[in-house]
């Protein structure tokens, strides 16, 4: 079925008319007038004919229906690199989309076809009942895009799929502006359900990332000393950190990496590797961080100054210091000769060399930060972050940050003053990983209603898989963005493990099966659904009062998990409009009956409470607080108004 956009879908014929003609003309516009009268008029304005197939078995109409040629179904293939595509020369693929960028996600590639074998019998009279229905208004109304053209003139009694100002929550820049105040909403804390995340805008919103990148980088090359031990002891003293490294026995052969199946055109490499020099491979990318070579170690003074930074924040957190700021323990130059170090040690695999206690001494440190700093589980040695435009999906603009100038050069381009609407946020290091491979969780959920908030989660989501076996030694997205929109562009890599899908995709059944066989299949229930439900209600009652109320509205999100190593779900971002094409097996049996819950919960629960839901089940429901009764008061202010 096609959307919403002029004129029906019944060619005109030549024959004669005859008396079955009459009838279906008859019967058409009787039908017409019944669907008015009972208000079972709806418009969809997307290709989603699982939505229309089941909205016409409740005896709906649609306005403006048109017949579509049926397509065969077929896997579609890996789409072609888009550097001659591009509608503009010299623009990227992601310059050229007509997305306005107000967070929705068009996660989608060639969809597969949703028809079932079902052929309706009554399509001809179908076809003039919707011609007749050209100047009703529709009483069901599904769009991707909240259209001003529909939703400025609105009727009270019109059912739409989207609430006004949900950005506030379907922009990177709103959640994380508004899981700021989520403290107020109970005993939570944003940062054990959402990494630490910093909207790039002002200059206390800057140096606010710049220290946490600061006490992150003291904190992994913490990490790194303890990982690694001294290459040999020295006596604890003051020194200038760096030293030339000695003379080392040869180290023995490593395995070669295999390379990643990247494409070869350079716009495409341009826009998927996040501004990173097109032409170059991404083993020169890698080289152009500073990620390669040796001849240096360090010394016991930066170590004491990162030991030093990382007390003064246990010292902080445990309010021994109410007056100081643990930010500001170390001088400017002092962090820079931590950073420096942190780059030689993480970077350039440099060695050690201090006092045997100093490593127990960091030793004891990094175990009180895994006690007070609430993150510690996700990060690693890398000190890696994730640079994302605030208002855009798809994975576009993305740029994966490991050195804090890097970010700072990035910070002080036109493009960034410009909107000042971009995030950084911390890069999760520890991720649980399936075969050695990265992946991320969709977890549909539907809002029917903002006051009170009432909150619908799906029993069901699915897993998306890298393509690219788990590393933090390339920064390349294929291996840290899973989403369909950058995996389309790769091919598997040989090495990864043969168990995973082709497509890259698992539902979350085959997931609790994957447990069950590991020995965890309670963690499921016990720990990653709950925690998706508990972050996603701490985010939507945040926003609650920047969301506008409607009645006879409804909203269906896609939100974004990452999994650690302990289970933990962490909550990446809420879409709205999340796909609901069929690009693989998995979403084409799991995106049909989605949309098809959707109307059990949003049309049948109308007019009966007791109707099944599906695979929606209430996951939240508000109580109602009613506005206190009480006498009004005329108030007013006494006094004199003071001269300038």
């Amino acid at each position: 079925g096609g959307g919403g956009g002029g004129g029906g879908g019944l060619h005109s014929s030549s024959r004669l008319m005859t008396s079955e003609d009459g009838d279906v003309k008859r019967r058409a516009r009787v039908r017409a007038e019944k669907a008015v009268k009972n208000k079972k008029v709806f418009l969809v304005k997307s290709g989603y004919r699982a939505l229309r197939r089941t909205l016409r078995e409740r005896g709906w109409v649609e306005q403006n229906y048109k017949v579509v040629e049926e397509k065969p179904a077929t896997t579609p293939p890996k789409k072609p690199p888009l550097g001659g595509g591009a509608r503009d020369k010299g623009k990227t693929a992601a310059e050229n989309s007509d997305d306005d960028g107000d967070g929705e996600d068009d996660d989608v590639d060639e969809p597969l076809d949703e028809s079932s074998d079902e052929e309706w019998s009554d399509e001809e009279e179908y076809c003039l009942c919707s011609q007749h229905l050209h100047a009703a208004y529709p009483h069901f109304i599904w769009t991707l895009k909240r259209e001003p053209s529909i939703y400025n003139h609105l009727r009270k009694d019109q059912i739409v799929n989207h609430f006004a100002r949900a950005y506030s929550i379907t922009t990177k820049v709103g959640l994380t502006t508004n899981l700021q105040n989520v403290r107020w909403y109970g005993d939570v804390d944003p940062d054990s359900f959402y990494p630490r995340c910093y909207v790039l805008g002002g200059e206390e919103d800057k140096e606010a990332f710049v220290d946490d990148y600061r006490l992150t980088a003291a904190m992994s090359l913490l990490k790194l000393l303890v990982s690694r031990g001294v290459l040999a002891a020295t006596s604890p003293k003051e020194d200038t950190g760096l030293t030339p490294l000695p003379p080392l026995p040869p180290s023995p052969p490593q395995p070669k990496k295999s390379p990643l199946l990247l494409p070869k055109t350079p716009a495409l490499r341009g826009q998927l590797l996040g501004g990173q020099n097109p032409g170059k491979s991404p083993d020169q990318s890698r080289a152009a961080e500073g990620l390669e070579g040796e001849g240096e170690c360090v010394r016991e003074h930066p170590l004491q100054l990162a030991m030093k930074a990382c007390q003064a924040y246990l010292d902080s957190h445990e309010h021994k210091d109410i007056e100081g700021n643990h930010h500001h323990c170390l001088t400017g130059e002092e962090w820079s000769t931590v950073i420096k170090c942190f780059y030689t040690a993480s970077f350039n695999n440099g060695k050690f060399l201090c006092a045997s206690q100093t490593v127990q001494q960091a030793k004891a440190i990094l175990d009180q930060l895994e006690v007070t700093f609430t993150q510690f589980c996700i990060d690693g040695c890398h000190n890696m972050w994730i640079m994302k435009p605030g208002a855009m999906s798809r994975g576009r603009g993305i740029s994966c940050k490991v050195r804090l100038e890097d970010v700072l050069d990035v910070l002080a381009t036109s493009r960034v003053h410009k909107d000042g609407k971009w995030v950084i946020q911390k890069y999760i290091e520890r991720p649980m990983l399936i075969y050695g491979t990265k992946f991320d969780i969709r977890q549909w959920f539907l809002v029917t209603d903002w006051n009170p908030l009432t909150m619908w989660m799906y029993k069901e989501c699915y897993l998306r898989f890298s393509g690219q076996p788990y590393s933090l030694d390339d920064l390349d997205l294929s291996i840290h963005l899973c989403n369909n929109s950058i995996q389309k562009y790769y091919e598997n890599s040989p090495t990864r493990a043969k168990e995973l899908p082709k497509e890259n995709m698992w539902d979350s059944t085959t997931f609790q099966n994957y447990l069950n066989d590991r020995g965890e299949g309670d963690m499921w229930i016990s720990t990653v659904y709950p925690g998706m439900k508990q972050a996603i209600i701490h985010s939507l009652l945040v926003v609650q009062d920047e969301v506008e109320h409607r009645k006879n509205t409804f909203e269906l999100f896609g939100a974004d998990f990452m999994i650690t190593e302990d289970f933990r779900p962490w909550l990446i971002e809420i879409n709205c409009s999340p796909t609901m094409e069929s690009s693989t097996m998995v979403t084409a049996r799991m995106c049909r009956e989605v949309l098809e819950d959707t109307v059990k919960v949003v049309i049948d629960r109308r007019d009966d409470k007791q109707c099944s839901t599906g695979n929606f089940e209430i996951a939240y429901k508000q109580p109602k607080l009613e506005p206190p009764n009480c006498i009004s008061l005329q108030l007013y202010v006494q006094g004199t108004s003071i001269r300038s």
